[in-house]
């Protein structure tokens, strides 16, 4: 739905109070002058965005969740792999509108959608630049920390995620990773030119964990994962550890569930507890099945 507003917004914001305080905050932003209409943008996504028509033109305005977002989006900026940056401050990051297709729901057979992916993140993993360090532990910690997990269920993933964080390994070869290269993090121009959103992951880490991600955040099965690698190496000569690869997939697989049942524990949407389904289930056949009464006692049938 797009508002459109008058140069007196209070009618706008008595009805439609969940966007008054972000629509305060924009206006009150010095890079608009006059903002005519506002849209909240949600497909994919999973923080607070806007579409905004402003002063004759289109932006996307994003609610920045993380510190690390713009130095990250800064950088793909200046490499023509992110849209261009035109302003941003601790709260907000604001780029020009891309009229484009969403990768995820593009009709591309998923041979070109790997494609498409690979050769994005292999041209990031070259940006000479060092967001904050991938921090495992710390991330799981703040996602099993939860009021709606019992103390036996955090004691009980908090053990598993020692034995799969274990063999990750952090040393000195790292690169500029996204960290969540979902294929709704792409978007499709109509000149076909291909540019990766959302930075809010991005962090430095060896590539196999990017790798990982995206195998496990877009569902790629078992016999496309050759695939996978293939087109990453086409045009890139860093080696890929395959054990390192394993590893960072069993550990992507369940920092995805968890994200999903804690979203699904925010709004109760069924799509978060089915996708945290479809990651657990990947991870118990990798585990096979030893932790399988752990995540059917969280709800998610196995």
């Amino acid at each position: 739905m797009v508002w459109f507003l008058q140069k007196q917004s209070t009618d706008f914001i008595s009805s439609n109070k969940q966007l008054a305080v972000p629509f305060k905050q924009l206006q009150a932003l010095s890079f608009f002058k006059t903002i005519t209409a506002i849209e909240e943008v949600s497909t994919g996504l999973s923080s607070q965005c806007f579409k905004v028509i402003a002063d004759g033109k289109a932006f996307f305005v994003k609610k920045i969740t993380t510190p690390n977002e713009v130095f990250a989006s800064l950088f793909a900026s200046e490499k023509g792999i992110g849209a261009n940056v035109v302003y941003h401050d601790k709260n907000w990051l604001i780029n020009p509108f891309i009229d484009g297709e969403n990768l995820a729901l593009s009709q591309q057979p998923i041979e070109q959608k790997i494609a498409i992916s690979m050769k994005l993140m292999q041209k990031i993993h070259k940006v000479n630049a060092k967001p904050a360090i991938l921090m495992p532990a710390q991330i799981i910690n703040e996602h099993i920390c939860q009021p709606h997990f019992s103390t036996r269920q955090q004691a009980d993933l908090t053990q598993l995620a020692k034995q799969l964080i274990k063999p990750l390994t952090q040393d000195e070869n790292t690169a500029y990773c996204h960290g969540d290269l979902n294929f709704s993090n792409v978007l499709i121009t109509a000149k076909s030119e291909a540019f990766l959103v959302d930075f809010e992951c991005a962090c430095s880490a060896p590539i196999e964990f990017d790798l990982a991600m995206f195998i496990a955040v877009n569902n790629i099965k078992h016999h496309e994962i050759t695939m996978v690698l293939q087109c990453y190496q086409q045009k890139s000569s860093a080696p890929i550890n395959r054990q390192l690869l394993n590893a960072y997939v069993l550990f992507c697989y369940l920092i995805n569930g968890l994200w999903y049942v804690n979203r699904y524990h925010i709004g109760h949407q069924p799509t978060f507890k089915l996708l945290a389904q479809q990651q657990w289930e990947k991870l118990n056949k990798l585990l096979k099945n030893k932790y399988k009464q752990l995540f059917c006692c969280l709800g998610i049938k196995l």
